[in-house]
């Protein structure tokens, strides 16, 4: 197989992949979806795509950056690189942060098709704030507008009607001409709708009928949402909300009997019974979840890939059950605040930590985690108190000097910021955290002309030499 690099650094690879040297085979442009951590391969859906006759040009990033890393003058590359090699098509394929990315990117890269999966139009605006916390850090060099858009592209949608993506979709509607975008509402797929189709057997079909021109059958979703337990399992939740409980239940037994061993769907179903009163069905569904093997353990790991797949509400029902069975594990009630804090709910993610916290107070993961939470929503005195307890107990990682070196800079104490992050990194001179944020502010220092006084060379500094825990509460 050949590749070839187009850029790589530490958190973005794009790479060329084809199976022969030449023909004028058809390019699919995919990118990654957010929780991505892997940048070797060929990135999302490459092994099918290359398999299924295209070359693939695999834009992966490891960070939820919406892409917007991305060089500038890596699209001039690219496109002089495709005109040369002469494609006979360009298409683009993503899933929610990649649905993003293939829309933002299609005119700059001069695509004939998009299929987006769960796009997010965007996540720093009023109208969704389920990842504001993550948009409004970001420096925003790349939007989906009118000026991003490819004059002769079509767009194919697919999200979930029922879903806040489908608030997503109407911004995309009022940008993009009927003429040109085609959506596919899929009720009750959930977040992103990929898995879904998966179960249903219908997604590397239809992808590929998006892909190769091919029109794209509106029998796709009736056909397909009776195999899915995705979709039973979405249903039931949406019921239960809208107080309907009895067909919930319905919904949720579906589940389970297209999967007897999913363990959410038999927590759900569990769940379901215990809001109509029927306490004995409850507890004998969740021995049997014990009785077959179930372990806490099991349900912890499930979690852990739900959230990379972007299953949210699967990976919090997941952890749910790990607690119910073991409700004093940090590492449990830490995760859980994971998958809160990547929904939005930031409260209730800080209450997880901190249940997280109390049980294990002298874990450094605990204690940076707090903290990192505390520190997204501006709680500045909460997470320094954090900190400073950590520092006072003995507690050292590199994640904890990194937060309290950025909560010093959000205190506006520049210099004390820049002093925690050089001495804590002649320790962990390691760690890529704290390497890229002693740059940002040692090029913050330098912007803005402000005073450091130095150390002389070499004054490597001993942890018991420097009263951390005072500069915490200073």
């Amino acid at each position: 197989m050949q590749a070839l690099d187009f850029h790589v650094s530490k958190t973005l690879k794009v790479q060329f992949f084809s199976m022969n040297d030449g023909g004028r085979r058809p390019l699919a442009v995919t990118f990654t979806p957010s929780n991505n951590k892997q940048l070797d391969g060929t990135g999302f859906g490459g092994d099918f795509l290359l398999k299924s006759g295209f070359d693939v040009l695999a834009f992966k990033s490891s960070v939820d950056g919406w892409f917007q890393e991305v060089p500038a003058e890596l699209f001039s590359a690219i496109n002089a690189f495709v005109a040369e090699r002469g494609h006979e098509r360009r298409v683009g394929y993503g899933s929610s942060m990649g649905g993003f990315a293939a829309i933002a990117f299609s005119g700059r890269l001069k695509l004939d098709t998009v299929l987006a999966c769960s796009p997010q139009f965007a996540i720093d605006q009023a109208f969704d704030k389920r990842w504001a916390f993550f948009g409004q850090q970001l420096a925003w060099r790349y939007r989906i507008d009118a000026a991003a858009l490819g004059a002769d592209c079509r767009y194919f949608v697919w999200a979930d009607s029922q879903d806040a993506d489908w608030l997503h979709v109407d911004r995309l509607r009022a940008l993009i001409a009927p003429s040109r975008l085609h959506v596919l509402a899929l009720p009750h797929s959930g977040h992103p709708c990929l898995q879904f189709l998966h179960e249903a057997r219908q997604l590397k079909p239809a992808v590929l009928d998006v892909l190769r021109g091919d029109s794209l059958g509106p029998q796709l979703h009736r056909h397909a949402r009776r195999d899915s337990k995705t979709y039973w399992k979405n249903l039931s939740r949406r019921l239960l909300t809208h107080r309907r409980p009895h067909a919930a239940l319905a919904a949720a037994h579906a589940a389970v009997a297209r999967d007897e061993r999913d363990p959410t769907s038999i927590w759900l179903k569990a769940k379901v019974l215990q809001v109509l009163g029927r306490e004995d069905e409850a507890r004998q569904l969740s021995r049997q979840m014990l009785g077959d093997g179930e372990h806490p353990r099991r349900l912890f790991q499930l979690s852990r890939r739900q959230m990379q797949a972007e299953q949210w509400v699967d990976a919090l029902s997941a952890i749910d059950a790990a607690l119910a069975m073991a409700p004093g594990s940090a590492q449990f009630h830490m995760q859980r605040a994971q998958v809160l804090s990547r929904t939005g709910r930031m409260g209730d993610a800080v209450q997880a930590a901190r249940e997280a916290h109390f049980i294990a107070t002298d874990d450094p993961e605990m204690n940076e985690q707090l903290g990192k939470l505390l520190l997204k929503i501006d709680d500045l005195p909460g997470a320094r108190e954090v900190l400073a307890q950590a520092l006072a107990s003995g507690v050292r990682s590199a994640g904890i000097f990194l937060h309290l070196s950025a909560t010093l800079l959000k205190l506006g104490r520049l210099n004390m910021a820049l002093r925690v992050a050089e001495d804590s990194l002649r320790h962990w001179p390691e760690d890529q955290r704290l390497q890229s944020h002693l740059a940002r502010l040692q090029a913050r220092v330098s912007a803005g002309g402000a005073r450091h006084r130095r150390r002389p060379a070499g004054a490597a500094q001993v942890w018991d030499e420097l009263s951390w825990v005072k500069i915490a509460r200073a």
